[in-house]
C-alpha cells in the first residue's frame, strides 16, 4: 500500500487473484530478464482486480519486502546476498501470513 507515493504497508501473501498473480510474475520476469545482473530485484506493481501495472524496479532489496524479515526462512536481504555470492538458494517456505508497515514520525529539527 502506498500513500502520497510512499510505502506504508505490505502483506505476504498479497491477496490477489490467480490471474493477477500470473500477470505480475510475467511482468516481473520480463523486466528482470531484460535488465540482467545479479541479486534480487524489487519489482513494484499496482494491482486492481485482475489488472496489473508496472510501477518501478529497484536492483536491490526493496522496502515493500521488509515483511520477509518475519514471514519466511530467508529474508529478501539473505536471498540478495546468496544470489550475489553464488550460494545455493533452497526452497523458500513461508512461515505464515505477515505484514509490515512504515512508522512515521512528525516533528521539527534535523532528523
Amino acid at each position: 500500500l502506498q500513500k502520497d507515493g510512499d510505502y506504508r504497508e505490505s502483506w505476504q501473501p498479497q491477496p490477489m487473484s490467480s490471474a493477477a498473480l500470473a500477470r505480475a510474475e510475467e511482468i516481473s520476469r520480463a523486466i528482470t530478464d531484460d535488465l540482467g545482473g545479479w541479486g534480487l530485484f524489487g519489482v513494484e506493481l499496482f494491482v486492481k482486480g485482475d489488472e496489473v501495472w508496472f510501477s518501478e524496479v529497484s536492483p536491490r532489496p526493496h522496502d515493500t519486502g521488509l515483511v520477509t524479515l518475519v514471514s519466511q526462512e530467508l529474508s529478501e536481504f539473505a536471498l540478495h546476498a546468496r544470489a550475489i555470492l553464488g550460494l545455493p538458494i533452497p526452497v523458500i517456505r513461508q512461515s505464515g501470513p505477515s505484514a509490515s508497515c512504515a512508522l512515521l514520525a512528525h516533528g521539527e529539527g534535523v532528523p
